[in-house]
């Protein structure tokens, strides 16, 4: 099953696979974007901590702060949760 992106989520997507890995990411476009195509989003009571579902896989992280780039371990560990769940197979289906 394809997911098809929207321009802004697929400009999100691109900048997630940019090398070298960009520190122009925000945590809240990448939210944004995780929100929109996985199965489960949960955010944890008392804790700046959010964590995406997708196919059995699931990742989470701190929300940043005070700067609101995410780090590259962060980036990579999304681009691993992308292939991981399946996520980047269905994202790329009609590429």
């Amino acid at each position: 099953m394809a997911i098809e992106l929207n321009s802004n989520q697929q400009k999100i997507y691109d900048a997630i696979w940019d090398e070298p890995i960009t520190r122009k990411l925000k945590f809240s476009k990448v939210d944004g974007l995780l929100s929109s195509i996985c199965e489960n989003r949960i955010s944890r009571k008392g804790s700046p901590n959010v964590a995406f579902a997708h196919h059995g896989e699931s990742w989470g992280m701190h929300r940043p702060h005070p700067d609101k780039g995410l780090k590259t371990p962060y980036i990579q560990q999304i681009r691993l949760f992308l292939i991981d769940s399946g996520l980047k197979e269905e994202i790329e289906a009609d590429d």
